[in-house]
Parts: C-alpha cells; structure tokens; sequence
C-alpha cells in the first residue's frame, strides 16, 4: 500500500495510505511523528479541528444565515438539457435553476 503524509496541525504529519477511508485504526498502527499510536478518536478530533477551521457546509445565498433548500422533481429530458447547458457554460446546475426561478417570478 502507497502512504503518503498529511499534516494534521502545523509541523505535525500522520502517515496515512492513499485512500484514507479504507484504513481501520483499530486494526492497523499508525504512528504519530513523536511516534504515539493515531487513533480512531483523534482522526475524529482532526476533522473536527478542520471543520472548525473551514466552517462548514456553504456559504449563504443570502449573505447570512442558511439558504433554505428544496427537492425538485424532473423529466428525464429536461435534466439532461439542465446538465448540458451548465457543462456548456461552466456553471452549477443550480445556479442556472435559481435565475431560471428568480426571471420566472419577476415576470
């Protein structure tokens, strides 16, 4: 198995197989570089740190708080033109939904 090292916190690294979610921390030894066993607990403790760091999930629309989100139903047909025209132009699909709405309801 290829590892690689990834740096959990400034000037401290883990040693980690390349695919990270295939590894059981119970069943193989990972050693920290003071060379203390990387737990199960403290992956959960890094991720919390970096979800901290990053903040979590995305940005509101609004500019504050959370954008609320609805589920939507399509024919297969308008989907598929939905996804061509986004890859045309290099945008999310539900950008290009939300101006649809928005030019719709001004309307």
């Amino acid at each position: 198995m290829k590892r690689t090292r990834i740096q959990i916190a400034k000037g401290e690294f883990v040693e980690a197989v390349e695919d990270p979610r295939v590894v059981d921390l119970d069943e193989e030894v990972m050693l920290t570089p003071s060379g203390s066993r990387y737990t199960a607990a403290d992956a959960e403790a890094d991720v919390e740190h970096v979800l901290a760091k990053l903040g979590r999930g995305k940005p509101s629309l609004s500019g504050q708080g959370t954008s609320p989100q609805i589920g939507v139903r399509l024919p297969v047909d308008l989907r598929a033109r939905l996804a061509e025209r986004a890859k045309r132009e290099g945008r999310k699909e539900s950008e290009i939904v939300r101006e649809a709405l928005a030019a719709y309801l001004s309307a």
